[in-house]
């Protein structure tokens, strides 16, 4: 059975067939004689199944129930008591949150629209948008951009549960920025500022909010550039790195991926362990970035250096070199995208805690992760005097200023060892003793006859 191209019709209703109780309290407040029905959103799709047209729907039930003289009173716009008032707003709170559910989707699936209309709360909150940015991710497999837009709800939630989107002005932003810095870097505040952007710019798509309430941009809350953390071994460290001994198996294993990733372009680790034996083409890895699998950059190529294929016969699968079969088992082919995320999340933990173990024991005091690799790749390719434009290249960049952005501490370095250069020794060296000419012993015997 699959879904049409269609959305689904959606009518809000008094379910009479199913009379809950004679006799109870209603809303809370006063005793009711009249039976009372429950209310109920009934969303119907067209589905197709061996070329017959068929029609499946979903049930869902609001929070209210009422009488049918209370419903009758609200269909007919004569809305006089707080009871009847709360009816009708619960029955146009239903009718929005699905005309902003159909709003958003080319298609909605049965399963997409339930999720979403069973999210707490009207669409008009910026977390239920928020939820169906994720929900669309999600169901595209796009684990991790969901999330990260999780996250940023999260984040935002945290300092305004219920917030709509006419609050959100330029002064609100920059209190929330202030909320956050409490708890997160500036990477991360700008990260989260970015996905928000996203969300308020679907909101005016959507008619939710006015294009004029706009408050991101010049001249009204610009969001700033987070800082970069990103530690970059030089090739000394690398050096030491590579000949770094030990022997916990963990940790050699965490230092010799993290290796793999520096000799292969500094290629992240989402791609490593999504590299199947089908990719390797000759010594030649082939195959598209995992980052931008939806877009149209060019594919990875990278050459299997001896040290990377040390690391793959050390660590990868060779008992199972077929073509679907993962080079360093991690996933499975039965998994879906956010199981390999968690699944990755995991190793890249352990192998951050193994570089813990292993970069102090070089000389090192900062703290290097999994994406340092790419780091390090760049300004180690600098050092060796590779121009700009190649490295851009190998890391697979769209501009070369994502490229000067890895590379903006490489130039500190650089100038303080041609400084130190420049002052040479720093020894003292003594000043020549001068020999007095003739004239200046002349002058003074001179002087002493003139004296006598």
């Amino acid at each position: 059975m699959q879904t049409l191209s269609t959305k689904p019709t959606v009518v809000i209703y008094l379910d009479t067939k199913r009379a809950l109780k004679k006799k109870g309290k209603l809303f809370s407040t006063g005793t009711i004689t009249e039976t009372i029905y429950p209310l109920r959103a009934r969303a119907t799709f067209q589905t197709i199944s061996e070329g017959v047209k068929k029609w499946v729907q979903k049930l869902f039930t609001l929070d209210h129930v009422c009488t049918l003289e209370d419903y009758s009173a609200v269909k007919k716009g004569r809305v006089r008591t707080p009871r009847q008032t709360a009816i009708r707003e619960a029955i146009v709170e239903a009718e929005q949150k699905a005309l902003t559910i159909l709003k958003a989707h080319e298609i909605v699936t049965a399963e997409d629209f339930t999720n979403l209309f069973n999210v707490a709360g009207n669409l008009k909150t910026v977390s239920s948008i928020f939820e169906i940015k994720i929900a669309e991710l999600e169901s595209n497999e796009q684990a991790s951009s969901a999330k990260f837009y999780r996250n940023a709800m999260v984040a935002i939630a945290g300092y305004s549960p219920d917030v709509r989107f006419p609050e959100v002005t330029v002064p609100w932003l920059n209190k929330l920025e202030a909320h956050l810095a409490l708890t997160c870097n500036a990477t991360t505040i700008g990260m989260h500022m970015i996905h928000f952007r996203t969300i308020f710019n679907m909101a005016i798509k959507m008619k939710i909010v006015a294009k004029s309430a706009y408050p991101f941009g010049a001249g009204a809350y610009e969001i700033k550039p987070g800082e970069s953390n990103g530690v970059a071994l030089d090739l000394l460290q690398k050096n030491k790195l590579e000949r770094y001994k030990t022997d916990n198996p963990a940790v050699r294993y965490g230092v010799d991926m993290w290796l793999f990733s520096f000799y292969a372009y500094g290629v992240n680790f989402i791609d490593i362990f999504s590299m199947q034996y089908k990719h390797i083409k000759g010594n030649t890895i082939i195959k598209k970035r995992e980052k931008t699998s939806r877009g149209t950059n060019p594919l990875l190529n990278i050459p299997i250096s001896p040290a990377m294929q040390k690391v793959i016969d050390t660590h990868g699968n060779t008992t199972d070199t077929s073509a679907e079969a993962f080079v360093f088992p991690l996933f499975t082919k039965a998994m879906k995208n956010k199981e390999r995320r968690a699944e990755l999340d995991k190793k890249m933990g352990k192998i951050n805690d193994a570089l813990g173990i292993a970069i102090p024991a070089i000389g090192m005091i900062e703290r290097v992760t999994c994406y340092d690799a790419r780091h390090s790749f760049a300004c180690c390719s600098r050092e060796m005097g590779e121009p700009i434009e190649k490295i851009s290249m190998w890391l697979g960049h769209k501009t070369i200023t994502m490229t000067q952005n890895y590379l903006k501490n490489f130039p500190e370095k650089v100038n303080r060892e041609h400084s130190l250069k420049l002052v040479g020794s720093t020894e003292e060296v003594p000043a020549p003793k001068m020999k007095a000419s003739k004239g200046k012993a002349n002058g003074k015997a001179k002087g002493k006859k003139r004296a006598a």
